[in-house]
């Protein structure tokens, strides 16, 4: 009986050593989760920029007994799109194994890597089982609810040392203030203080400051998260200064109608002034648009392109007589060009000089005259005069075409030969109208 005892004593502590070392595996390096274990998933937030911006993802695992996996079980966390790293910083070492903590959590930071769309995160155990937990994360927006950015220099020209104040506006797709937003901002001279850190107010206004102790021009470069990137110009102790020209087309326009304006922005060596570079405009006589739509708002400032140029419109306003738009970019000077604003046509008067003609060369003389609301003649206005169907004849100038003079009077002839008219007893039509003017006047002659 003594020796039946001691052989169940033996086998009992070999049992439970046995289970001390399956316990020891259990709470080694990477301990093996039990099978039913679940994972969850969480990122916040779940929209982030395509660079810069981290998104927290959150891996929670749990026992069968509802209790958290033990610490050191290993994760596994991959992304279809960006880039996980183990800490919320973007220069941190990328990882994709990561281990709970005593809470049975563990943690990754998403990072986007300059491509937009979705992100998909799937969490698996690394041991343990097929467990699986997936959250999705976009990165980067589409282009209509992209913020914008807007970047002024003051003052833009400065000596050796002096400062110039930087201010960045960010708002809203729908241009409400872009409140509380980090920016990104650099120069390629000088330094900016602070250069980092930079958070917009209430106001969606942000401030920094550049100095530089070298002369040239600083071209400050700033964003908002997934925003396009806006710049301003400085010119440091240079001499030169840049220079903006205006083009028109049309000069010469009708009240109400709209003319293209292009400004063109060059350094004081003639090169192209960078993209986004801000060239503040005005006019006099009329309004200036970014599109040609005269419910559009006005505008004060355009951004140049790569090549320097900015494109806009002004809307000629009720008065009739001259009108300016004017622009000035940085410390250059002040660039004016004038455009003509005419009267808008408003009646047509015509008249044929018979009512009567034959078809072995008679002519006829037509006259119209043009009228704007107050009753004035209007010169330079384009009419054109045209025989009704079936008809021909000989115009005087070429295809009927006139404009007004001073009296709003256009005059043609025309002159019909043989075959050119119908038969005798009938009757054909003879039309004015005006280009810019809705309406036609009609004779009829035998």
């Amino acid at each position: 009986m003594r020796a039946r005892s001691r052989s169940f004593v033996s086998i009992l502590l070999f049992a439970l050593l046995v289970g001390a070392i399956f316990a020891a595996c259990d709470s080694a390096d990477n301990p093996v989760a039990p099978t039913g274990s679940v994972l969850t998933l969480t990122a916040s937030p779940t929209l982030i920029d395509l660079t810069g911006q981290a998104a927290t993802i959150v891996v929670s695992g749990f026992r069968p007994d509802g209790n958290s996996l033990n610490p050191g079980t290993q994760i596994t966390l991959t992304t279809s799109l960006g880039v996980l790293r183990s800490a919320p910083v973007p220069e941190a070492p990328a990882t994709n194994v990561l281990e709970v903590d005593d809470q049975g959590r563990a943690f990754a930071y998403l990072f986007g890597d300059g491509r937009s769309g979705t992100a998909t995160l799937t969490a698996s155990l690394t041991t343990g089982g097929d467990t699986m937990a997936t959250a999705d994360v976009q990165i980067g927006r589409d282009d209509a609810s992209r913020p914008s950015v807007v970047v002024d220099a003051n003052p833009s020209a400065v000596q050796v040392g002096q400062a110039s104040g930087i201010t960045i506006t960010a708002r809203q797709s729908d241009g409400s203030p872009l409140a509380g937003a980090e920016v990104n901002v650099r120069t390629n001279l000088g330094t900016l203080s602070p250069s980092s850190g930079i958070v917009t107010n209430s106001a969606g206004v942000a401030t920094t400051t550049l100095r530089s102790n070298q002369s040239g021009t600083a071209t400050v470069t700033a964003s908002v998260g997934s925003s396009e990137e806006m710049s301003a110009t400085v010119e440091i102790g240079t001499t030169t200064r840049p220079t903006v020209t205006l083009n028109v087309n049309p000069r010469t326009l009708d009240i109400g109608e709209f003319a293209e304006v292009t400004a063109i922005a060059r350094t004081g060596t003639g090169d192209a002034l960078p993209s986004g570079s801000t060239i503040l405009i005005e006019a006099e006589g009329g309004t200036l648009h970014a599109v040609r739509d005269v419910n559009s708002s006005t505008i004060d400032r355009v951004r140049t392109d790569s090549t320097g140029r900015a494109t806009f419109f002004f809307l000629a306003g009720d008065n009739a007589g001259q009108a300016q738009v004017a622009a000035i970019v940085g410390n250059s000077d002040r660039a004016t060009t004038t455009l003509n604003i005419r009267d808008s046509p408003a009646a047509l008067v015509f008249r044929t000089s018979s009512n009567t003609v034959d078809n072995d060369g008679d002519m006829l003389t037509l006259t119209a005259q043009v009228f704007n609301s107050d009753g004035d003649a209007l010169a330079g206005e384009t009419v054109i005069f045209t025989l009704s169907s079936g008809v021909s004849g000989t115009f005087a100038p070429p295809n009927g075409t006139q404009q007004t003079d001073t009296n709003g009077q256009a005059v043609v002839t025309v002159t019909f030969d043989n075959n050119d008219l119908p038969p005798a007893g009938s009757t054909f039509t003879v039309t004015a109208t005006v280009a810019s003017l809705s309406q036609t006047e009609t004779v009829t002659v035998e």
